[in-house]
């Protein structure tokens, strides 16, 4: 009687990139939160909304309600961002305003717990 090799490839493929996509929308998420939380302390009603470096001001709140978050299909790319357009400004600074940026440094402070939940473990 002879045995037969069985394939469970194809299963352990999907799976894994199950897992990766899961661990991947955890660390988006985990990162999106970071990010919100930095951009959430009110400013003054007048003057710049922050020093020089440090990140934005809540104003009104519309690019705190406009921080999103994205997997690609195959879990291995997160993005974390806004489509605010002064966003970018905030984050790069222009030839006549400060940085102030709040993506960057959220996600240098965060690199740590990042890689635990990428590899399952945070």
């Amino acid at each position: 009687m002879s045995r037969g090799v069985v394939w469970h490839g194809d299963r352990v493929l999907g799976e894994v990139q199950g897992q990766m996509k899961q661990n991947m929308t955890r660390a988006c998420l985990h990162l999106r939160g970071v990010v919100i939380n930095s951009i959430g302390e009110p400013g003054p009603p007048a003057g710049p909304p922050s020093a020089k470096g440090d990140p934005p001001h809540k104003r009104i709140g519309h690019l705190r309600r406009n921080i999103d978050w994205e997997v690609s299909p195959s879990g291995l790319e997160g993005r974390v961002g806004t489509n605010v357009e002064y966003g970018r400004y905030l984050e790069k600074g222009t030839r006549t305003m400060a940085m102030r940026p709040y993506l960057r440094p959220a996600l240098d402070k965060e690199q740590r717990r990042i890689v635990a939940i990428l590899a399952g473990k945070g």
